[in-house]
């Protein structure tokens, strides 16, 4: 009798362990900026033709010889961005691919996203944020490896960062579908919540990605899905200003950006130092 009472009471410990790790609290209220100052500092402009250079322009014989310049993409990976009628495409062509922004964002920021998708219940899509070279740097820098989409080059390569997994139409063989926030260098992940696109059609969608100091907040659908204070114990630091990044893998086939925007943040009624 007592063994039987003990294995109840340890699958209850374990399926509640599991639980919280799977399914993080999800706030139906969405993100709370009211005590938040917003300065719109990026607004990306699809109505014109994509500024963009690829990867494989910046290197000759295997080796990173050029850095961008004057241009506000860069396209790692086989496959295609191009505008049209106001909206960013990205077609995949057998790779996974990502798209940098080359703008370097501050470290306390606002991303607004709005999105459509071929078929929302197969496929997955990534942000990079806060992103510069492993211990600094920058993430063009000649010693930094060609990277080609591949996702060990962005989560166990050269590059610190954040990323979350705000879409992943690919259902769990439990039948849970996660929105993954993981720290890089090393691919640990952080923190998750559900993912509230998946299998609810083409869209668009909207996500919005808070960071304010070492608080990171995810909303999809108006709701609050990933809550996390990142407190410094992997790889020693809070990563801060840098750049973002945008992933697709290669069985999405195309997603269609319709908005992007960045916003600084700062804390509205600072106290005053004495």
């Amino acid at each position: 009798m007592k063994a039987k009472l003990l294995f109840i009471l340890l699958f209850v410990l374990i399926a509640g362990l599991l639980s919280s790790y799977a399914t993080a609290p999800e706030n139906h209220q969405g993100l709370q900026l009211s005590k938040y100052k917003l300065d719109l500092i990026y607004t990306a402009d699809f109505s014109k033709p994509l500024d963009v250079i690829y990867e494989n322009d910046l290197f000759e014989a295997g080796k990173r010889v050029r850095k961008p310049q004057n241009c506000e993409w860069v396209f790692e990976g086989k496959g295609k961005p191009y505008t049209t009628d106001g909206e960013l495409i990205v077609v995949n062509k057998g790779s996974h691919v990502v798209l940098w922004n080359t703008r370097t964002f501050p470290e306390d920021f606002l991303l607004e996203l709005t999105f459509s998708l071929e078929n929302s219940n197969n496929g997955l899509a990534i942000i990079f944020f806060c992103t510069t070279g492993k211990g600094g740097g920058d993430i063009f820098d000649y010693d930094q490896p060609y990277r080609n989409g591949n996702f060990r080059t962005y989560t166990l390569g050269q590059l610190d960062c954040y990323h979350v997994s705000y879409w992943s139409g690919n259902p769990r063989k439990d039948g849970r579908i996660l929105t993954n926030l993981r720290k890089n260098h090393g691919s640990n992940v952080v923190s998750n919540g559900p993912d509230l696109f998946s299998g609810k059609g083409p869209g668009p969608h909207t996500v919005r990605l808070l960071k304010v100091g070492n608080r990171i907040q995810v909303e999809e659908a108006g709701r609050t899905v990933v809550d996390y204070t990142d407190e410094g114990s992997i790889n020693g630091k809070v990563y801060g200003e840098g750049l973002i990044g945008l992933r697709t893998m290669e069985h999405s086939q195309k997603i269609t950006y319709t908005d992007m925007k960045v916003y600084k943040v700062s804390r509205k009624n600072k106290l005053k130092l004495s």
